[in-house]
């Protein structure tokens, strides 16, 4: 992965509304592009729904800051 990478995968995953922390970020190359598992902290209060939402403006804040990602 490229030199702080996770720095910033990490950070862009937490300026997402909703998402109280980073539990965990695992990142390898493969080829071109970077493969990587996050695994992220919500209110478990919150419905499914929205959940998926967070998720999916997690990838989007991802892709943002890492397009190889």
């Amino acid at each position: 992965a490229p030199e702080g990478a996770a720095g910033r995968i990490r950070d862009a995953a937490l300026t997402v509304a909703g998402v109280a922390s980073v539990d965990f970020l695992r990142l390898r190359p493969a080829g071109a592009q970077v493969l990587g598992e996050i695994g992220i902290g919500v209110a478990r209060t919150l419905p499914m729904e929205r959940v998926a939402r967070i998720g999916e403006d997690v990838a989007a804040a991802i892709r943002a800051v890492e397009p190889e990602a």
